[in-house]
């Protein structure tokens, strides 16, 4: 997962990356949250329908632009859901903080 601060605007660039077994399909998200609040600050922004095969085992989610207000600290969350598959569990990474 990459967030990118743009320091000329009050954006930031993000991209989720998911690897998979062959047959198994996710359903992406990739959110901002604000540190202080734990409020949502941008997204969900979603990919839906990953499927993962012998020669696709790797898949981008975005990028997704996100326009954040400064004076706050923030964290990019990618949370993934196997779809078809109870008993795999989903899962959620976080970034690194950054402020605005």
């Amino acid at each position: 997962m990459l967030a990118q601060p743009s320091l000329a605007s009050e954006q930031i660039r993000m991209v989720g990356h998911m690897q998979g077994i062959p047959g198994v399909q996710a359903d992406v998200s990739m959110s901002v949250l604000d540190v202080e609040t734990g409020r949502l600050a941008d997204g969900p922004h979603t990919c839906d329908g990953l499927m993962f095969t012998d020669s696709t085992a790797e898949h981008d989610c975005g990028p997704f632009v996100a326009r954040l207000p400064h004076g706050h600290r923030y964290v990019v969350v990618q949370k993934w859901l196997y779809t078809g598959r109870a008993l795999l569990p989903g899962g959620e990474v976080r970034g690194q903080e950054f402020e605005r």
